[in-house]
């Protein structure tokens, strides 16, 4: 019998990496898919990135992840970018073969997937209901999977602008963006609706808001907040026939499509679930 006593290896990049738990939830993967990998999780900051990654590459890494800025500062030093890295500007897994380093940034393949097991999102009409992070992941992946039209709707014309200009000049759908004046009424066609922070039923101060009676049968609803279950929005759109999408707890989301990336495994979320319980997180 032959002993293989090299164990392939993966990582973390992060400022402040005591902090983050990827390495609990990755090792509870690991033994519950019966693997002999390792995560190494380190403190990197923006200047030693560059050596970081190298020495990643050199030391033969299936991979590593990089938290909060280090997504975009590591961009100049990868091989590869997906379509969704390079349109964000933003590369939190990277995944390496025969050397390789290829950026990803699969942040909204899960709501993407879960659209998908409701309809088919080519040919459909998306209202983006601000432009912040995981909604700006979603939209774009929707756009690669051939949306006719994203519909851009935020209180910051900067940030909305923005993100139509990106879907415009990098996908074949078409982009526009609107500014977020309550109560904000629905285009007519809209298809897909994703929201990625807090939407009130009125004029809360501070909150934007709705009309919630513009929402119609048949339509999707996206609420990306892990607490979406609980917010007027998804409320209102089970009240008027729609099909909802609940938000997933993003870390243990970065986590899984870490997994999936370098391993090929689905990993059982639950088991990364109970990983941070466990941890009181």
């Amino acid at each position: 019998m032959v002993r293989n006593f090299l164990q392939p290896v993966v990582g973390g990049f992060a400022e402040g990496a005591a902090r983050v738990p990827t390495v609990a939830m990755i090792h509870a993967a690991f033994r519950r898919h019966k693997l002999n990998w390792r995560y190494l999780n380190c403190e990197i900051d923006a200047e030693s990135l560059g050596a970081a990654v190298a020495g990643a590459r050199a030391m033969g890494w299936r991979g590593f992840d990089c938290a909060g800025g280090l997504a975009t500062a590591v961009l100049p030093h990868l091989d590869r970018l997906t379509d969704a890295a390079r349109i964000l500007r933003a590369a939190p897994i990277v995944r390496i073969e025969d050397g390789v380093l290829t950026g990803m940034n699969p942040e909204g393949a899960d709501c993407l997937e879960a659209i998908r097991g409701m309809r088919d999102p080519a040919g459909s009409h998306v209202l983006v209901l601000g432009a912040t992070g995981p909604a700006r992941a979603v939209a774009v992946e929707l756009a690669l999977a051939g949306a006719a039209e994203i519909t851009v709707a935020d209180l910051d014309q900067a940030r909305g602008e923005d993100l139509a200009m990106s879907v415009a000049v990098e996908t074949v759908a078409g982009a526009r963006f609107l500014r977020w004046q309550g109560p904000f009424a629905l285009p007519d066609g809209t298809d897909i609706v994703l929201s990625a922070g807090p939407v009130a039923e009125a004029g809360d101060e501070g909150t934007p808001w709705i009309d919630m009676g513009t929402l119609a049968p048949g339509m999707i609803v996206a609420n990306l907040e892990p607490a979406a279950g609980r917010r007027p929005l998804i409320a209102a759109a089970v009240a008027q026939g729609c099909r909802t999408v609940r938000g997933r707890d993003p870390a243990i989301a970065r986590a899984a499509a870490a997994f999936r990336a370098w391993t090929g495994i689905d990993p059982d979320r639950a088991e990364m679930a109970r990983a941070l319980s466990e941890l009181g997180l």
